[in-house]
């Protein structure tokens, strides 16, 4: 056998294998179980991926043409017989083999996909909703083993499909410790921006227009804002936060230790050097009561750890560690600086 021989051998292999692994996934019966196998096959081999990414292509073309393919199939008669040949009987025949092996393959994931878009077209992946109330955290574990732990007043839905996993962050803060897939990458749309991963643990914080993501684990692809849709993201790696304020147009790149920002999920918020309008706009994400700052105080910063508890032993910690008062009015808490303070 030559090599050449060889190369066509491994081609018609994969291309078998290919086939067989998408009737398995698009199957209405296909379980989480299915995809990690699949994905144990499609990285055994580069054949097996670019197999299987040549066989889906097909597919999803077909699908497009799914109505005329059927109805062609239907009205061509088949010779020795009066009537078309019907579908099932058409689908039941045994495999080609031979020279035209791949061939034959490709066509099984052919009508393979069109089954699956006509005949039983899915219906579209609903969303799942978690939600946390001000003062409250949940910790979930979604279908395909990701966990993700979220704070107060927090909420995000999540789909997990056949190519990606999505998940729409409208408001809060959560960490992500999203399960390693490859095939199906992870992606966090929070506002106007795209968090891609595909294996990682990141924390993400969108709160009244602002988007603050740090990387703990792995690496976090963001598209920062006003970019063309070409650009190249930017990559976040290990100890890694990028902020955006509403009204900044600059993304801010820092390097932070992970694990002040996670305290937040053992109950502690670590500040270092930070505004106190930061430390006022988290205070609102735990309490009803709003907390603003008078403009006499909106210059002071903080370093410290507040432990979160209750609001008015949080203000008092914030009176006795800054030059500041607390006074209540019929809006909520003012932060004003302590007369005779510089």
């Amino acid at each position: 056998m030559t090599d050449r021989d060889a190369e066509q051998g491994r081609t018609e292999a994969a291309l078998d294998g290919a086939a067989a692994w998408l009737l398995r996934v698009q199957a209405p019966e296909a379980v989480e179980a299915d995809w990690l196998a699949l994905q144990v096959w499609l990285e055994a081999a580069p054949e097996h991926r670019e197999a299987y990414d040549r066989l889906e292509r097909v597919s999803d073309e077909l699908a497009l043409a799914a109505p005329d393919l059927l109805r062609a199939l239907d009205e061509r008669p088949v010779p020795g017989l009066s009537a078309p040949l019907p579908r099932r009987a058409r689908r039941a025949r045994p495999p080609v083999r031979g020279p035209w092996r791949a061939v034959a393959a490709a066509a099984v994931a052919a009508a393979a996909a069109v089954a699956v878009f006509v005949a039983v077209r899915p219906a579209p992946i609903p969303a799942e909703t978690y939600q946390t109330a001000r003062g409250r955290m949940m910790e979930v574990t979604l279908a395909d083993g990701t966990h993700v732990h979220m704070n107060s007043a927090s909420r995000i839905a999540v789909r997990l499909g056949r190519k990606t996993r999505d998940v729409e962050m409208a408001e809060g803060q959560a960490v992500f410790d999203v399960a390693h897939d490859p095939a199906r990458p992870f992606l966090i749309a929070a506002g106007e921006r795209t968090i891609r991963v595909v294996g990682t643990e990141f924390d993400v914080l969108r709160h009244e227009g602002r988007l603050r993501i740090t990387v703990r684990r792995g690496v976090v692809a963001v598209q920062p804002p006003d970019a063309p849709a070409a650009a190249e993201p930017i990559l976040l790696k290990p100890g890694e936060q990028l902020d955006h304020k509403p009204g900044e147009r600059a993304w801010t790149l820092r390097r932070v230790d992970p694990d002040a920002v996670f305290a937040w999920r053992r109950g502690d918020l670590v500040y270092r050097d930070q505004s106190l309008e930061e430390v006022a706009a988290d205070l609102n994400r735990y309490f009803d009561t709003p907390v603003r700052l008078d403009a006499s105080a909106a210059d002071l910063r903080f370093s410290g750890v507040l432990k979160v508890d209750s609001e008015d032993a949080m203000v008092r910690r914030l009176e006795a560690f800054l030059p500041v008062v607390a006074e209540r009015d019929a809006k909520g808490v003012v932060l004003r600086r302590r007369n005779g303070a510089g």
